[in-house]
């Protein structure tokens, strides 16, 4: 994070883009402006030519639209063409970088993260998050940057809003009608609340939507953090969707009130998608490691190739590209169709799911992954040291894995996208899972960070 990244060698960058308080130093108006020049700057000497034409959008947080009005200023200093979306979902403006060949995307928004948070997503030609080097080479730049620098040239700015949700629009809706069901939304009271009911009753559903007011928190103790909230509500609909902040991921209850997450939304998208012909026999399905073992021995049962990236939609991404998929996630909701969109969007996964399930229930398929047993438990920590450096930590490592045996993993990673440590166990035995998690949390929590 930026505001401790000297003291405690944080990056500038996380899993997905910059992420920090929107009280912090980064969103300030001159370190704005040295990190437009910084990313300029570092498109030129990696792509041998000038930025002609960027897109810009954000979210529905308190502190998006200073920060975008920072980096649309920064942005004429330089490039010829500005296009702003203004409010959109962050899919959208991926998929408008692409189909209007906008060499550079800027999204702001912290996605899931607390309401007291914000961030800036980069997006490449291709629709896709910029590639790790060229965030290295922004983060190198910047550092070496002591003021704001530019030459203040006259440039175009053009308000695209409704052109840009027409053309988003329009893609969605390629995926057809389906049969109608009663949908109950959590809309974080972010974007969703803006655009998801319009989307769905268009689909030929009936939907109700709670948490849809713009005006009020986003994430706070609701949306995708939160998915089990919208239980209360089953009685009054077929199956609940609860978007993040900028829906670029989803999760879905039964009518049971059951989760539906990532792993069981993946497992019925590689089932209906072989149905389909899109897959086949043999096809590669892209996984991270926090992916539930169930679904990976689902998966591998089916015929499937089954893969495991780094944690992070990109790397995900990256994946699948380089082994020809179509399908991966991650056990979060962030699902990528990549035949059909560039990034992860949560309106694409709503309508392909119910495309996928017909005229059955969601609760159909809950039963495809058999999952072992697991927890995770993010602990707050002030600085990210290197965890093979924290004395112990091997051996405390060694202990957790003879305690689980070969039944079980440990995931131990900090997030990128917040001041916390991921713990992760996964073991057939609920009591040794309970025993290790509590264990590894301890000594964490004890290790001073």
């Amino acid at each position: 994070m930026f505001s401790d990244m000297k003291k405690n060698l944080f990056k500038l960058f996380g899993t997905d883009g910059i992420r920090d308080l929107d009280s912090s130093g980064i969103f300030k108006k001159e370190n704005i402006g040295k990190l437009v020049c910084a990313t300029i700057s570092s498109f030129r000497k990696l792509q041998g030519k000038a930025v002609n034409r960027a897109v810009i959008a954000c979210d529905t947080r308190s502190s998006s639209p200073v920060i975008s009005k920072r980096l649309r200023e920064g942005l004429l200093n330089y490039v010829p063409e500005v296009v702003d979306l203004g409010i959109v979902p962050t899919p959208c403006l991926s998929y408008i970088c692409k189909r209007w060949n906008c060499e550079l995307g800027v999204m702001v928004t912290a996605s899931h993260n607390p309401y007291y948070y914000n961030g800036i997503k980069f997006f490449a030609s291709s629709g896709e998050k910029i590639s790790e080097s060229f965030e290295n080479k922004i983060e190198s730049l910047y550092d070496k940057l002591r003021f704001p620098c530019g030459k203040n040239k006259k440039s175009g700015l053009t308000d695209c809003h409704s052109k840009g949700l027409a053309v988003f629009f329009d893609k969605l809706n390629e995926l057809g009608s389906t049969i109608r069901k009663k949908l109950v939304i959590d809309c974080a009271n972010g974007i969703a609340s803006l655009y998801a009911r319009q989307i769905l009753v268009n689909a030929g559903h009936e939907v109700r939507t709670k948490n849809d007011d713009v005006n009020k928190r986003p994430n706070f103790h609701c949306g995708a953090e939160y998915p089990l909230n919208l239980k209360k509500y089953q009685g009054e609909s077929e199956i609940g969707v609860v978007y993040d902040g900028d829906m670029d991921r989803v999760l879905f209850l039964d009518e049971k009130g059951r989760l539906f997450d990532g792993d069981h939304i993946i497992a019925l998208f590689a089932i209906s998608m072989r149905k389909s012909g899109l897959m086949r026999k043999g096809s590669t399905v892209v996984l991270t490691t926090m992916a539930n073992f169930g679904l990976e021995k689902f998966l591998v049962a089916e015929g499937f190739k089954v893969l495991r990236a780094d944690v992070g939609d990109r790397y995900v991404l990256e994946c699948m590209k380089q082994n020809d998929s179509i399908l991966g996630g991650e056990q979060s909701g962030h699902i990528i169709l990549r035949n059909i969109m560039p990034t992860g969007c949560g309106l694409t996964t709503t309508l392909f799911l119910l495309k996928s399930i017909s005229n059955n229930r969601l609760s159909d398929y809950y039963g495809l992954v058999k999952k072992y047993p697991q927890k995770l438990v993010s602990i707050p920590v002030q600085k990210k040291i290197p965890l093979h450096s924290i004395r112990g930590f091997s051996r405390e490592l060694d202990g957790i894995n003879k305690m689980i045996d070969s039944n079980g993993r440990v995931v131990i990673r900090y997030s990128g996208t917040e001041n916390k440590c991921r713990v992760m166990i996964e073991c057939r035995d609920r009591v040794t899972l309970s025993k290790a998690i509590n264990k590894m949390c301890s000594f964490i929590g004890k290790a001073g960070l």
